[in-house]
């Protein structure tokens, strides 16, 4: 990890706990790689659904498969 991905990840895990161990289950139940990142941000909006608009907010697209919005 580099030293940037370092702060965030502590810094998700101090201020969303169970976002973050919600990540964490995804990225061992994942049959691919999946990084800390994508992994928290899929959890983070199947916990909270409401923040989908903000899902894109300076990160691509291309981050998230077609199932992982809100339907």
């Amino acid at each position: 990890m580099r030293g940037g991905e370092t702060w965030l990840t502590l810094f998700r895990l101090l201020l969303s706990p169970w976002t973050s161990w919600h990540a964490h289950q995804l990225m061992r139940r994942s049959s691919t790689p999946l990084t800390f990142d994508t992994a928290w941000r899929r959890a983070r909006l199947r916990l909270h659904p409401d923040e989908a608009p903000y899902r894109s907010y300076g990160h691509g697209a291309d981050l998230y498969a077609p199932d992982d919005g809100p339907s």
